[in-house]
């Protein structure tokens, strides 16, 4: 009895250890420029997760990112009106790495939930969508523990899509209106051995 308890308490140690020596974490920098529009509208935030080495060429993670942005409209006899939007993609997803030496291009894909978040005249409203990012980036090698990561992704959210009326009010047609941002995070990776 005494012999099977050490056994499974050394096993238990064993993969722990081994378990932990592939989990990493990250954080940096995010950018996001929505797509569907003409105009310019950077939204700059951060991303942080959790990473997982399956196998020395994939990798898993859970990366949670906000992109803000706010503005600033001025209206003649009402003053400087602030408006705030964020998007905040909660994912789950991973990585195929083409070389694992000390640079590491790879090719991805993440899944999970965008939260539209808008703010104006003292109200905000915000509704969540389910999308996807492929994703493609290279990570470089700092340290054993310590990488420098860079990555571009084209999230799609499925946003609902809107009837398009004309100025007396007609229908016009239909949009689909799916929201669809380039994105580019740098960051670091602290990987735990």
């Amino acid at each position: 009895m005494k012999r099977n308890l050490l056994i499974t308490s050394l096993l238990i140690l064993f993969f722990s250890a081994t378990a932990i020596s592939q989990i990493g974490i990250k954080g940096g920098f995010a950018l996001g420029e929505p797509l569907n529009d003409n105009a310019s509208n950077m939204h700059l935030g951060f991303d942080v997760g959790v990473t997982y080495d399956i196998t020395e060429n994939i990798t898993a993670e859970i990366l949670l990112e906000s992109l803000n942005r706010k503005e600033s409209l001025s209206i003649p006899f009402f003053g400087t009106i602030d408006i705030k939007s964020n998007v905040m993609p909660v994912t789950i997803g991973g990585h195929y790495k083409f070389l694992t030496d000390k640079i590491q291009p790879y090719a991805g894909l993440n899944l999970g939930i965008y939260r539209f978040k808008s703010e104006a005249f003292g109200t905000s409203a915000s509704e969540s969508y389910f999308g996807f990012q492929p994703k493609a980036g290279i990570s470089l090698e700092i340290t054993e523990n310590i990488f420098i990561d860079l990555t571009a992704k084209y999230h799609i959210a499925f946003t609902p899509s809107t009837i398009q009326t004309d100025e007396f009010g007609n229908s016009t047609g239909q949009s689909n209106s799916n929201t669809t941002i380039f994105g580019a995070n740098i960051g670091v990776i602290y990987k735990f051995n």
